[in-house]
């Protein structure tokens, strides 16, 4: 099984404006992915794709069997108009796919089932300028994580988190 995540800055736009329809790099994003070829591929920053794509289109467009697409939800961010997202693509059978409040932005929580075992993995794009914010955000995560299931946490963390590791 391969598991991968992706930062695809700016959801494959030229920027975070909104010139541009349909995101420039798109091409590029869906061969990068392909080359990548995991079976399960969390995206970073999925910058406006919430509005510019359904599901199905973003599973048809990558070849994966599901998708799941959220927007942050980041007050600060969309005050800058940016409205990024968190994207995942799979081919593994998804149990459920969950968005989850971390403080100040959404995640991801992607229950898998791998040989009659549950397997969550959580998509996540932590706060990029408090390390503060980003303290609060991983406390609230781990409240999510079940100690007796296999977990994995991947996404942007923006930094490490030393301050968790003291408690």
């Amino acid at each position: 099984m391969k598991i991968a995540s992706y930062n695809i800055l700016s959801g494959g736009f030229n920027s975070y404006g909104y010139e541009s329809s349909l995101p420039e790099r798109l091409e590029l994003l869906k061969k990068a992915i392909g080359i990548i070829n995991a079976d399960f591929i969390g995206l970073i920053d999925t910058f406006r794709w919430d509005a510019l794509y359904s599901i199905s289109q973003l599973s048809e467009l990558f070849g994966y069997k599901k998708a799941y697409c959220i927007n942050l939800n980041d007050i600060r961010l969309k005050e800058k108009g940016h409205n990024n997202g968190i994207t995942v693509l799979t081919n593994l059978p998804v149990d459920q796919f969950k968005t989850i409040t971390l403080e100040t932005r959404d995640a991801i929580k992607t229950t898998l089932q791998i040989n009659n075992n549950e397997l969550d993995i959580f998509t996540v794009y932590l706060d990029d300028l408090s390390e503060d914010v980003r303290v609060k955000q991983t406390r609230t995560l781990l409240k999510y994580v079940d100690q007796t299931k296999p977990t994995i946490i991947m996404g942007d963390l923006n930094t490490l988190v030393l301050e968790i590791l003291k408690n």
